[in-house]
């Protein structure tokens, strides 16, 4: 795994402390709505998760492990869809947002499990 893999890697893990954060201070502990303090915060958690993942598919994809690649890029395509859900003004789940977040997979694909 290369430097850029490993920091792109242990950024993704940074968000998850924001995560937590996000789902415990919502009013309602199964959505979060548009329009509210969490939603801006979801959407720009989405918004850079969205962005790694992508980065991270690029780099696989180019190289020679594919099925890393497609991993990444169904993870930001997840993303943007969750974003773009808030953005329409429809609600989303915490637990889609906590989904979408989520790195623990990752290891499964790059070598860890």
């Amino acid at each position: 795994m290369s430097r850029t893999h490993i920091s792109l890697y242990l950024a993704l893990l940074m968000l998850l402390p924001l995560t937590a954060s996000t789902i415990l201070a919502g009013e309602d502990a199964s959505q979060i709505m548009p329009g509210t303090p969490e939603a801006v915060r979801a959407i720009a958690e989405l918004g850079h998760a969205e962005h790694l993942d992508r980065m991270q598919a690029q780099s696989y994809t180019s190289g020679d492990d594919s099925e890393v690649g497609v991993f990444y890029y169904q993870r930001a395509e997840e993303a943007k869809a969750l974003s773009d859900q808030l953005r329409s003004k429809q609600p989303i789940s915490t637990g889609d947002l906590q989904r979408a977040l989520d790195t623990s997979k990752a290891a499964h694909y790059i070598g860890g499990d």
